[in-house]
């Protein structure tokens, strides 16, 4: 709250401070003031105060910065996974040339298949099914180039590969397969953000607000407050505990290998929805999956 002549405070009360039911337009005295009104009144040399009934309801902002440890710096942006590729482009695709950036990406050279099947059941997981619906028809141009940015060591493909890409219609997840002789999955590699799901549920998730860390804002035209977050893993019966920027070691599940890295994950407090801002976790993860134990 904040006005003409008044400091910029935050009025907060919790549900048991504030026991009345009904307000009234107007007191007709001090005395009937209830238990959770703020007064607004005049202070000292002219200008208005505010005092708090039944209890203590006005906090003063603190807009002083804060030095933050390096244990509880927000996640960077720029780590955050992409793929250039849209949607309607997902396909089956032969990598003519790999190009590894200094930037952590992959400039990938394309050529279109002639695979336009259903999408590839998911290795290690049988009773997940397949990872998304039938490919999309045959586009041109037949060639093309797409950037991919991956945490490193996570990119486990080469020229010569044939890839089939697969993505939700929203961008918050992709995978790309790669199969063996057998024509059966062989390398995987799943892309998600929290909020959907790839459908690997030999990996399980839980995350929460990283402890001994105060919300911080986040940098940008968005209102936006975060602390970093940390995520506890279960892959098959291993239990991992990681932050951003973390990646775990190998865990073998169902004759597969699965490796697990969080490029960004963070707990939102306060969230802009005009920014695409949602509260609570928020955060990327990315599986790699090869067929076989390690």
């Amino acid at each position: 709250m904040t006005g003409s002549d008044l400091a910029t405070v935050l009025l907060f009360g919790r549900d048991a401070d504030l026991p009345q039911t009904q307000v009234p337009a107007a007191y007709d005295s001090v005395k009937d003031w209830q238990p959770g009104a703020v007064v607004l009144g005049p202070g000292k040399d002219g200008l208005a105060g505010y005092e708090s009934v039944g209890g203590h309801f006005v906090f003063a902002l603190d807009r002083s910065t804060r030095e933050v440890g390096a244990d509880c710096a927000l996640p960077d942006p720029s780590a955050l996974p992409a793929l250039s590729l849209s949607v309607a482009q997902f396909a089956s695709y032969r990598l003519t040339e790999v190009r590894p950036g200094l930037d952590g990406c992959f400039a990938l050279e394309l050529a279109r298949t002639t695979d336009t099947g259903a999408a590839p059941p998911l290795i290690g997981d049988e009773d997940a099914g397949t990872a998304g619906g039938d490919a999309p028809e045959p586009a041109e141009p037949a060639s093309r180039s797409s950037y991919l940015c991956v945490p490193e060591g996570m990119f486990p493909f080469a020229a010569g590969d044939v890839i089939r890409f697969d993505a939700g219609n929203d961008d918050s997840w992709f995978l790309l397969t790669r199969n063996g002789a057998d024509g059966k999955p062989e390398v995987q590699l799943h892309v998600s953000s929290l909020s959907a799901h790839t459908g690997e549920r030999a990996v399980m998730l839980d995350v929460r607000p990283q402890a001994d860390c105060g919300f911080q804002p986040r940098a940008g035209g968005c209102a936006e407050t975060a602390v970093p977050a940390e995520v506890d893993a279960r892959i098959g019966g291993e239990r991992l505990r990681l932050r951003s920027g973390d990646r775990a070691p190998p865990v073998a599940v169902n004759n597969a290998t699965f490796e697990l890295a969080v490029p960004f994950m963070e707990w939102r407090a306060v969230a802009d929805p005009e920014c695409g801002g949602t509260l609570g976790a928020n955060g990327w993860f990315v599986v790699l999956v090869r067929q076989g134990a390690i």
